[in-house]
């Protein structure tokens, strides 16, 4: 049954590949040339042995920064620097000629043109580390790296992550038509046209941001406005960790002129964000697996979001002093006119002012109000603004808070089984909850586990 799937389990990979062709300076292949690539973060090393065409390929290759190493005897020695692939990316370093010399002098190429995507006709852009931490971004959204990308409308405020947030547009496309993939995998509500995936991981756990624009793989097409791809870092061979406090608050905001008008306070605006990230190779004390640090890793990120928001401002209609009393000679129509009280005792109507239906002086007797409709009245809330446009549409503005806690926790462990195999497996949790005016009831929480070769 395992063999059954396989096809179907690398139907979408989150893994990168690279080809090239070794020959000499004449032009002539080499066969059976050694070619290692060697992970710039945990220095894992994949070893390859050249066709008789000249030919190489690395394939299921962890996206990431990459040195390339040819060794030939009888040549000098190939070294390149920082061979960057992504996720889903076939890189073709093309036809590499080697130096005739002693293979214990090398040559270093550090710089290298940009390599053009010629196996492939999808067209994709790429948000990597050093973007994706040198973006600002208010809320800690990962999404909100798209906004950088040529071609995105983005018009969300993107002041925190999950569920909740705008949906952009990628090149004009309908909106809402976008698959967000969490390593491979469909991480967003399928019942509704929306980018805001339900599980958003912290943006300090994010290692790069892949968006498929257009000519797409088969394995892709699932909507037509784009396929975003995010890719959870990996552990290193050596220890690193991250931590951090994000605050913020009204205090630190300007009101808006038109609350300064109406004598409106600054709504509530909280975000207390907490978190940080460790790595590094995984260590069994007392045996000696692992010892080099070049098999076993682990990334591990916490991050919690405790905030309060408001909704509104909301505009009501509520009963002034007066006519909780009964007193309804000040009360008048968004038009201007009189609100007419019919007398329901007199049995006549009451369609002007001091008509034989209506009470005199528009005016309910205290002995007529009921005790229990009066404390009912008394639970609403006294005025407290007038409407500025004088069309009387409204004489209070209320703002309701509501708190959305979101806790998110990430756990990734790769394991290099040899020069020729890898794997990882993911684990995520992801938990958000609303309180307060206009929440959604219920508490989602959503664990996802991902093994990957």
């Amino acid at each position: 049954m395992l063999l059954a799937f396989m096809p179907m389990a690398n139907a979408q990979t989150v893994t990168g590949s690279v080809i090239g062709t070794v020959a000499d300076p004449a032009g002539a292949v080499i066969a059976d040339a050694q070619v290692q690539l060697i992970n710039n973060i945990s220095r894992q090393p994949r070893e390859y042995r050249t066709s008789s065409s000249g030919s190489f390929e690395f394939g299921s290759i962890i996206p990431g920064i990459y040195s390339l190493k040819i060794t030939q005897p009888g040549f000098k020695t190939y070294e390149q620097q920082n061979v960057t692939i992504s996720s889903q990316e076939r890189v073709d370093l093309h036809t590499i000629r080697l130096t005739v010399g002693d293979v214990s002098t090398s040559i270093e190429v550090q710089a290298e043109a940009a390599h053009v995507a010629t196996s492939s006709s999808d067209r994709a852009q790429n948000v990597n580390l050093t973007q994706i931490g040198d973006t600002p971004v208010r809320g800690r959204d990962f999404l909100a790296v798209l906004k950088t990308l040529p071609g995105v409308q983005d018009l969300g405020n993107h002041d925190s992550r999950g569920w909740g947030g705008n949906t952009p547009t990628i090149n004009g496309g309908q909106m809402g038509q976008v698959v967000v993939l969490l390593d491979g995998i469909v991480s967003q509500d399928s019942g509704a046209p929306s980018i805001n995936g339900y599980i958003a991981p912290s943006v300090d756990a994010v290692g790069e941001v892949k968006l498929l624009v257009s000519n797409y793989n088969a394995e892709y097409g699932a909507r037509n406005g784009g396929q975003l791809n995010i890719t959870i870092k990996n552990g290193s061979n050596q220890y690193h960790g991250t931590a951090y406090y994000d605050w913020r608050h009204e205090t630190l905001n300007a009101n808006e002129w038109f609350n300064n008008k109406l004598n409106v306070v600054k709504p509530r605006y909280r975000y207390q964000n907490v978190g940080g990230t460790f790595g590094g190779p995984l260590l069994i004390p007392g045996v000696r697996f692992n010892k080099n640090r070049d098999k076993l890793f682990f990334f591990f990120s916490y991050d919690y979001l405790a905030n309060t928001g408001v909704a509104g401002p909301n505009r009501y209609t509520m009963p002034t002093a007066m006519e909780r009393t009964g007193d309804f000679s000040q009360s008048v129509n968004p038009n201007g006119s009189p609100i007419l009280i019919r007398d329901p005792n007199s049995g006549a109507g009451c369609s002007a002012a001091g008509a034989a239906g209506c009470f005199p002086g528009n005016t309910v007797p205290a002995s007529r109000i009921s005790s229990i409709g009066l404390a009912m009245l008394n639970r609403f809330p006294l005025p407290n603004t007038t409407d500025p446009t004088g069309q009387r549409q409204y004489n209070s503005i209320f703002q309701f808070t509501n708190t959305q806690p979101r806790e998110d926790k990430i756990l990734r462990v790769d394991y290099n089984i040899s020069q020729r195999d890898t794997m990882f497996v993911r684990l995520l949790q992801d938990y958000q909850d609303q309180s307060g005016f206009g929440a959604i009831l219920g508490v989602r929480l959503e664990c996802t586990p991902v093994a990957s070769p």
